[in-house]
């Protein structure tokens, strides 16, 4: 007998988030901090979370593991396909997505040619189908 399980999924999409070297700034100590243009797209997706999921649909448990595909759609069509998940991911992390990004597995990401000025990306995170 197969039973019918529903599986939380989530599905955003959401800005081109800045690159590793637009997320921090060095302050005059040398000390790296997070830039301005960080902090606000961390506001931005803290938006986002709370007008489009619900708290029954996040990962709430530290046990939590995930796997995470992202498909972006760069401005910049040569940009880096890794430059964007330090922001993105603590992002999410800061919108209480899930408990923390350590839960996160499994990440699949593939980058395609922008049809909008300023980028994009879908992300979809759901529960870790197989162990790996």
């Amino acid at each position: 007998r197969t039973e019918n399980k529903t599986v939380k999924v989530i599905k955003l999409k959401l800005n081109m988030p800045p690159s590793v070297n637009e997320y921090f700034s060095i302050t005059k100590t040398r000390k790296r901090v997070i830039s301005k243009k960080g902090k606000k797209y961390k506001s931005y997706v803290m938006k986002q979370v709370t007008l489009l999921l619900k708290p029954d649909q996040l990962f709430t448990e530290k046990s939590d593991r995930l796997e995470m595909f992202v498909h972006q759609y760069p401005k910049i069509n040569n940009r880096d396909i890794d430059n964007i998940f330090k922001c993105l991911l603590d992002s999410l992390t800061d919108a209480h997505v899930w408990y923390d990004d350590k839960c996160v597995k499994h990440l699949n990401t593939w980058v395609h040619k922008s049809d909008k000025a300023n980028g994009f990306i879908t992300i979809e995170i759901r529960p870790e189908t197989e162990d790996y």
